[in-house]
């Protein structure tokens, strides 16, 4: 064996390369050097039971007939003790439970109808009332319908950095066991919170009370106590907010600004809420906010008026050239809201372009956009680091986009990072790339790959592939929107053509690329 595989930093590096999850191959290679070679062992197991996604593989290092699985009258399956446990019978699990660095935990799955009993049993096994993974570094407890988390000190180590607490809260002992969770795990930075019940309130409270160190939040639901203590979290660089309390007001958040600089070191900001009022309250609380990223997530469609308020709090108070990545999106469409009641015109969308230094933009306001193709070459000028740009359209539930394929011209030439756009646009009229100034199409180097068309007009596959191909000669991907069964009779049957002509701009981008040198437009039509 060569000399260099006795030292260790080189042997697990080359372990490290092999994640046990990325393939089966992988997994196959790591337990095969690891029965198999000596040097490897040790750093192969490591690697495969780093990462354990529920108890399964770990319970079987426990001896065999301590427990036995019974069923009684009810259908679920339970677990009984058929004798006590001793030290020795720890042995092998302690070998294997401190190589494990991330445990899931969860009551969905097989085993999820016995996990009560196997946590009682470990826990009265546990005599040392020591974790079982003294080395553990992020716990996942997802028991978002099991009021178990007494037990969860079973898994808290003073290694741990990041923990996910999906459960319910129901007593008051849950609570007590919530407050000492920052004191048993010092080294938290990352802490997600997510609990419901009648006491679901003061269970967050009380954490977060105690968080002194956290770099990254995610939590649902916050009082005005909450975001005063958050506020004031010098650490605090990374916060999600999923639905927080009706209670807080703009008053609210005047009160917590007057009391010192809120949210110091913020720098992603997380939102996923319907009131507007919200939104904009929080981000005006503040002047001169360092975001590097900000997503907001709503329900329901925004009125358009509704999104230029975002829009216009934004640009007054943040760092000009500090924001890189926004997204602005909705999970469903409202189908209540009239579609041009939020439609985002050009005056809306040039509020963000103060933002130079914006590599990805993702705008779904699930009425579309109105505008043409100087709004997009205004765009590309003012984003030219853009990699990502999501300009989504609305379905066609409003007019079509006045935005041509002039407008791509504009991306290919001030945008040269884009590697992935999707945008709604007019393909009926094809110009020639030659009459557009300032890019050389012979030469173009836009990296493009990818381009989602969306709701996109099109009358003729082929002119269209010409086109691309000059000002994206990376391009091989080209998706549009699935047909929408709920469109009314002539929507959808414009939906039909507009489907099938782009699927066709596709098959013909897929055939040419194979091809060399790229063919000219009438080499395709012939």
């Amino acid at each position: 064996m060569h000399r260099a595989l006795r030292i260790l930093e080189i042997v697990e590096a080359v372990c490290a390369h092999l994640p046990p999850y990325s393939s089966p191959s992988a997994r196959s290679t790591l337990y095969s050097i690891a029965l198999v070679c000596r040097f490897f062992s040790g750093p192969a197991l490591d690697v495969l039971w780093s990462t354990q996604y529920s108890l399964v593989n770990i319970l079987p290092c426990l001896p065999v007939g301590l427990w036995e699985i019974v069923r009684f009258e009810n259908p679920k399956p339970s677990m009984r003790a058929q004798r006590a446990m001793n030290s020795v019978d720890w042995t092998r699990f302690n070998i294997y439970a401190r190589r494990v660095r991330t445990l899931v935990i969860t009551d969905n799955g097989s085993e999820a109808d016995i996990l009560s009993a196997i946590f009682k049993m470990l826990s009265l096994s546990n005599t040392s009332q020591e974790t079982l993974f003294p080395k553990l570094r992020r716990l996942h407890w997802q028991m978002a319908r099991r009021p178990w988390l007494s037990y969860v000190p079973l898994f808290l180590s003073s290694s741990l950095e990041s923990i996910s607490l999906v459960t319910v809260i129901t007593s008051y002992a849950h609570l007590a066991l919530l407050a000492v969770v920052p004191t048993l795990c010092p080294l938290l930075t990352r802490v997600e919170i997510c609990v419901s019940g009648r006491l679901a309130h003061p269970a967050k409270s009380v954490i977060l009370s105690k968080l002194k160190h956290v770099n990254h939040l995610s939590i649902e639901g916050i009082s005005e106590s909450d975001l005063a203590h958050l506020a004031h979290l010098p650490s605090l660089t990374s916060l999600s907010v999923k639905q927080p309390s009706d209670s807080i007001h703009n008053h609210s958040f005047e009160s917590v600004a007057r009391q010192t600089t809120p949210f110091t070191s913020l720098q992603e900001l997380t939102l996923d809420h319907d009131s507007i009022p919200f939104v904009v309250g929080l981000l005006g609380m503040k002047h001169g906010w360092s975001l590097r990223r900000l997503s907001y997530t709503t329900r329901n469609a925004p009125l358009a008026a509704d999104t230029a308020k975002v829009f216009a709090v934004l640009k007054a108070k943040c760092t000009h050239s500090s924001l890189t990545h926004i997204r602005y999106s909705i999970s469903r469409t409202n189908i209540l809201l009239y579609p041009n009641d939020g439609v985002i015109e050009q005056d809306t969308l040039r509020l963000l372009f103060v933002f130079r230094s914006l590599r990805e933009v993702v705008l779904h306001p699930g009425s579309g956009f109105d505008l043409d193709d100087s709004d997009i070459d205004a765009l590309a000028r003012a984003w030219p680091q853009l990699y990502i740009l999501h300009l989504h359209g609305s379905g066609f539930r409003c007019p079509a986009s006045r935005v041509t394929l002039r407008g791509l011209h504009s991306l290919a030439k001030h945008c040269h990072s884009l590697i992935d756009l999707k945008i709604s646009l007019d393909a009926s009229v094809v110009f020639c790339p030659e009459d557009d100034t300032g890019i050389d199409v012979a030469r173009s180097k836009a990296p493009l790959q990818k381009l989602s068309v969306e709701d996109s007009i099109i009358t003729e596959a082929a002119p269209v592939v010409a086109y691309l191909l000059r000002i994206f000669p990376s391009i091989t991907l080209v998706t549009t929107m699935a047909r929408q069964f709920v469109l009314p009779q002539r929507e959808f049957q414009q939906q039909c053509r507009m489907y099938d002509l782009w699927n066709q701009v596709h098959k013909m981008l897929a055939q040419i690329q194979r091809q060399s040198p790229p063919p000219t437009e009438s080499s395709i039509k012939s």
